[in-house]
């Protein structure tokens, strides 16, 4: 069949937003085709031998193999008919607005009419009669939009005959009124708003299914938002939380490699790397881009400003890796949540940071083997949009890099949020949970519109308002202050234990017991006393009558000599010989805090004491994070069997 032969059709019979699937169907029933017979394009047609085409989608029209106009030259109609025929108009990212088949109005469907509008998720009933949707015939099988060679000879019905899609009547001439189709006209106008909206793209398809429909819940906020408004037609979505807006506008965006700066920007080009410093393993440890950018700035601010030494407390929580006791020292204050918090941000994002902190140290690198590289957690996360800002064309490198910073930026800042959300949980609950559980899906979400002269502007939605504050800092004045009235509290300490008798220890007497060595106001420090197996006592190393003495600040033991060197070193002598005879209970504090013991409420100390061994036990086996639902489930099963015995 060529271009010059005619189809047998009533031109002006195509109704507005009729779909093409509904129209298709009248051409094959009025004509009576069979596969083969329907020209698509050049050198296609419908249900041709070809695999590729042999099967085609008519709800979305992918890869357009309908082409609308020429069916439209072909019927003799106008190509406006077909305006909204399928929804092949939307962008990749809204098709999760639509459901995957065809939803009918059964009495649309009896007076010859049928719209693609009808299988978006937001309707549950006809605009224009109000009858609810359905999605499948009497007999159980779903409306299809695909089309093949087997759907030719069913054109104009179900496959079981039950259920007729239109009449011998309707197929000529569709019997609703065109002026009853304006019902669809607000949901137009709010898809072709929604069209031009740039979303999120993660890459495991699990994730961008959980946000999706995440997403489908914050549409009348959005709406307020942008201006787009929610229909009254579609159906109320579930109460969420109001969240509050963080939006960021962009400068003219060019086709340049890198955005530019602001007016007034104190930015400047980072300064040339050193070549020898190029290849060595913590450089090539970070690629280079936005996200990396953005996580190592952040992750800066909040060691220097928001969790100062914050080791201390990390090694605390995973040497004791108990809940209860964790929780426990996240009462102790601020410090203690906050370091809870940046070690789970921390490792939420970068799971290999073990590599490089907890403490510090050098990246390893494994001889004849390449070195590791930072996998973090937001690189996964892309952008995706109808159409360049622009042009048709590929997204400009300058767009590209400005997205990549506003969506590390949002989304780090949300894992932030949820990580003090749940240390704080943790706190107020008093049973810490460590494992990650959290989807990033469910953290953060945001949308960017195109603005004129090529500017961008991203806004992000976030539910939780805690935000990185720094430590409170004061002014030199107080800290002078502050270090005279610590001095003098250590000074007044020193002055209270060294009085009385004390065990002595020389390197030319040996063991005495002799009066406290009076210290001098000129040289005295508390230092840690280190070399000892187990313990880390605290001491004091001060000057009297000219001799230098160590002085341990928990218990009443001493040594004396010319130099300082030889105090420290006769006092741990001293103290070795000490703990060989006595034990180490009284000699000082372990290298790392201990938690405090829970206490218990019922009488059954054993339990408590079969609780800790078997968390001590998963702690060693699983390690810290792996063993992390395993204590979980112990905890609770104790906790479940203290509150039985209490009652």
């Amino acid at each position: 069949m060529d271009d010059t032969a005619h189809l047998t059709w009533y031109p002006g019979t195509v109704l507005p937003y009729a779909s093409l699937w509904h129209t298709v169907l009248r051409v094959i029933a009025l004509n009576l085709l069979s596969s083969g017979q329907l020209p698509d394009g050049p050198e296609r047609v419908i249900g041709s031998s070809s695999a590729k085409h042999r099967i085609v989608h008519l709800l979305h029209n992918d890869g357009l193999p309908v082409d609308t106009q020429r069916l439209a030259q072909w019927l003799g109609e106008s190509p406006e008919a077909f305006r909204w025929s399928h929804l092949g108009f939307m962008p990749p990212w809204s098709r999760f607005l639509f459901t995957h088949g065809l939803r009918l109005c059964p009495q649309c469907t009896a007076a010859g009419y049928h719209s693609a509008l009808l299988s978006l998720r937001l309707l549950d009933r006809c605009p224009i009669h109000g009858t609810a949707l359905i999605d499948r015939c009497s007999c159980g099988r779903y409306f299809s939009d695909s089309l093949g060679a087997f759907g030719y000879r069913h054109a104009g019905s179900c496959v079981c005959g039950q259920m007729t899609f239109f009449t011998r009547e309707t197929c000529r001439q569709p019997t609703l009124d065109p002026a009853l189709t304006h019902a669809f006209d607000p949901i137009v106008v709010w898809l072709e708003r929604m069209a031009t909206l740039i979303r999120p793209k993660v890459t495991p398809r699990k994730w961008q299914r959980r946000w999706d429909s995440a997403w489908a819940t914050l549409l009348p906020q959005w709406g307020e938002i942008l201006g787009f408004g929610y229909p009254s037609l579609f159906v109320s979505p579930p109460e969420v939380n109001r969240r509050h807006l963080v939006a960021a506008d962009s400068g003219r965006l060019t086709d340049g490699g890198h955005p530019p700066l602001r007016p007034g920007s104190q930015r400047r080009a980072p300064p040339p790397q050193n070549v020898s410093d190029r290849f060595s393993p913590a450089a090539s440890y970070w690629n280079p881009g936005p996200a990396n950018w953005v996580y190592r700035s952040m992750a800066r601010y909040l060691r220097r400003h928001v969790v100062r030494q914050s080791d201390r407390w990390v090694a605390a929580f995973q040497a004791s890796a108990n809940p209860l006791e964790v929780a426990q020292l996240l009462r102790t204050g601020r410090h203690a949540l906050t370091s809870y918090a940046d070690m789970l941000w921390s490792h939420r994002i970068e799971p290999d940071i073990e590599a490089r902190r907890w403490p510090y140290r050098k990246i390893p690198t494994p001889p004849m083997q390449p070195a590791p590289v930072a996998n973090l957690l937001h690189e996964r996360i892309g952008f995706v949009g109808r159409v360049g800002p622009q042009s048709d064309g590929p997204w400009p490198e300058s767009v590209r890099n400005w997205m990549h910073y506003q969506m590390a930026g949002a989304t780090l800042l949300s894992l932030w949020h949820d990580a003090m959300a749940r240390a704080t949980t943790a706190a107020a609950t008093g049973l810490a949970n460590w494992e990650e559980n959290t989807d990033l899906t469910d953290l953060c979400d945001w949308v960017a519109i195109g603005q004129p002269e090529g500017r961008l502007r991203f806004l992000s939605l976030s539910i939780e308002r805690h935000w990185p504050l720094p430590l409170p800092r004061t002014d030199k004045a107080q800290r002078r202050e502050q270090g005279r009235q610590a001095q003098a509290l250590r000074w007044q300490a020193l002055e209270a234990a060294c009085r009385g008798s004390c065990l002595t220890w020389t390197l030319k007497e040996g063991w005495s017991v002799s009066a406290s060595c009076a210290p001098d106001a000129v040289r005295w420090r508390c230092h840690r006393l280190l070399g000892l197996h187990g313990i880390h006592p605290r001491f004091w190393l001060y000057t009297s009558s000219g001799r230098f003495v160590a002085r341990l600040c928990s218990y009443r033991l001493q040594a004396t000599a010319d130099t300082a060197r030889d105090a420290i070193d006769a006092l741990r002598r001293g103290t070795r010989q000490y703990a060989k005879v006595y034990g180490t209970h009284d000699l000082g504090e372990s290298p790392n805090p201990v938690p405090p013991q829970v206490p218990l409420r019922v009488a059954d100390e054993l339990a408590g004491q079969e609780q800790r061994a078997d968390v001590e036990r998963a702690r060693q086996q699983f390690g810290f994070w792996h063993c992390a639902s395993t204590v979980d489930h112990i905890t609770r099963l104790y906790l479940q069997r203290r509150q039985t015995y209490a009652r």
